[in-house]
């Protein structure tokens, strides 16, 4: 009996001890997960806490963003770092760095570590590149022109009224040519809209057999160019600056094989370089090596250590490799310029004066082609013979209503007093336009001001969250 009772005792102490054991590991694995787990949320407040920082950073430089990166990374490029020594952040550090992903978008990315956790975000700041803010003449002029291969130059135009999956005419601006053409100007003045996104794209012809001859004078190498059909079977294949489509404007990127960046200090000009190279295995966007894919080469520059080198217009500073891609094959600059430029009638007088000297037919421009009126009195109407009378006593078929006219568009009702929205009328009082606040879909923090006519501006604020301003004070 007394063994019985022993070994009862014994065997509860052991139940006991290991229920114990359990229990303290439990509570230690909790312990451990808690602490793992505040490791992480403080870890990520860090990152979340270094990503503001950074984007804010960004943002004060506005479209100047290699300026921006500069800023941030600093001078050996390898952006902010530090580590917290009070309060509850005490012990972690973090990092934020930005990276040019394309002329036109960097991407922030933010590290914070604390304990044994580690947390990384990142997200894209855009600016809107090749977007008319104003109406204006188009202006193209070439940079560069180093190739082997022969490259015709087109432009298109993307407007807000297109309808999804329209295509707009492709207008040859330059025809195929692999020879110097810093002297070259567009065989046509183009007038755009204001909203109006603009695309180019370059058709390469390796063997030049498109390229007019070299015994044409520059009147008819123009005429060439005006009286030209695109025929996208002519060339080898197509290089586009951005990949847009209609009825989706705001999603348009830019393409592998051309780089598309703002001129420093500059709202209406932009750079475009073409790469005429096809060599699909340059087409490796998880790479990080420059020296063969060419979404690592736009973001990391062509040695891996970004864009550090400037030239003389602020751009960043292409180089010509014989045995790679360098995107300095075919390269323009694009600017909008609109009338209240005080560069606007010199520009347009030397178009003008191209257009006489080959004989051209005028490019008009808004109101060069309106025809007053002449107050000349039009013809009569002819009478027309009298109805013949109804019998009274038959009675006559009712006439089928007609269906109310739709009102015609009333102007947009503007919105509250801003000084900056003056901007849209300044100099410009024959053809004001509507200031908008343009807030595109996904990236609303990324405002901008567009001078819009009334159809455009009752589509942007039909489309999107977008804010009417007023120049005058009620």
């Amino acid at each position: 009996m007394g063994k019985a009772v022993l070994v009862l005792i014994l065997g509860s102490g052991i139940v006991l001890a290991k229920q114990l054991y359990s229990t303290q590991h439990a509570e230690a694995k909790t312990s451990k997960d808690q602490r793992a787990y505040q490791e992480e949320v403080i870890a990520r407040e860090i990152a979340a806490s270094a990503f503001n920082v950074g984007m804010g950073e960004i943002r004060q430089y506005g479209e100047d963003l290699q300026v921006a990166v500069r800023a941030l990374n600093g001078p050996q490029n390898q952006g902010k770092r530090g580590t917290h020594s009070e309060g509850r952040f005490a012990g972690g550090s973090y990092s934020v760095k930005g990276v040019l992903t394309s002329g036109h978008s960097v991407r922030v990315v933010a590290t914070g570590t604390y304990g044994d956790a580690s947390y990384t975000m990142h997200d894209e700041y855009r600016v809107f590149v090749l977007t008319a803010r104003e109406g204006g003449i188009v202006d193209v002029s070439f940079l560069e022109s180093q190739a082997g291969y022969c490259s015709a130059v087109y432009y298109q135009a993307y407007t807000m009224e297109m309808e999804e999956g329209e295509v707009p005419e492709a207008i040859m601006l330059f025809a195929p040519d692999n020879r110097e053409r810093s002297a070259a100007r567009p065989a046509r003045l183009i007038w755009v809209e204001p909203g109006t996104q603009l695309n180019f794209f370059i058709g390469v012809d390796k063997n030049c057999s498109e390229r007019p001859s070299s015994n044409m004078s520059e009147c008819q190498a123009r005429a060439f160019a005006r009286n030209h059909t695109f025929n996208p079977g002519k060339y080898d294949y197509i290089h586009h600056a951005l990949a847009v489509q209609a009825g989706d404007l705001e999603q348009a990127e830019e393409e592998i094989w051309g780089i598309v960046e703002q001129r420093p200090g500059k709202r209406n000009v932009w750079r475009i370089g073409w790469e005429d190279i096809h060599n699909t295995s340059w087409d490796r966007p998880s790479s990080d090596d420059p020296t063969n894919s060419l979404q690592a080469l736009k973001s990391m520059g062509y040695d891996g250590i970004g864009w550090p080198d400037a030239d003389a217009w602020g751009y960043r500073l292409l180089r010509d490799y014989g045995n790679r891609p360098d995107f300095s094959d075919q390269v323009i600059e694009v600017g909008v310029i609109s009338p209240s430029d005080p560069n606007y009638n010199g520009k347009v007088n030397s178009y003008r004066a191209k257009q006489n000297q080959c004989g051209e037919e005028i490019d008009e421009l808004p109101d060069e082609g309106e025809t007053p009126e002449t107050g000349e009195p039009t013809d009569p109407e002819e009478p027309t013979d009298p109805e013949e009378p109804t019998d009274p006593e038959e009675p006559t078929d009712p006439e089928e209503p007609t269906e109310p006219e739709e009102p015609e568009p009333t102007e947009p009702e503007p919105g509250e007093y801003n000084e900056f929205a003056c901007g849209c009328t300044k100099n410009n009082t024959k053809n004001n336009k509507n200031p908008v606040i343009h807030r595109p879909p996904g990236n609303e923090s990324n405002e901008q001001l567009l001078c819009l006519p009334n159809p455009a501006t009752r589509t942007h604020l039909d489309r999107h969250n977008d804010v009417l301003l007023n120049c005058q004070l009620h």
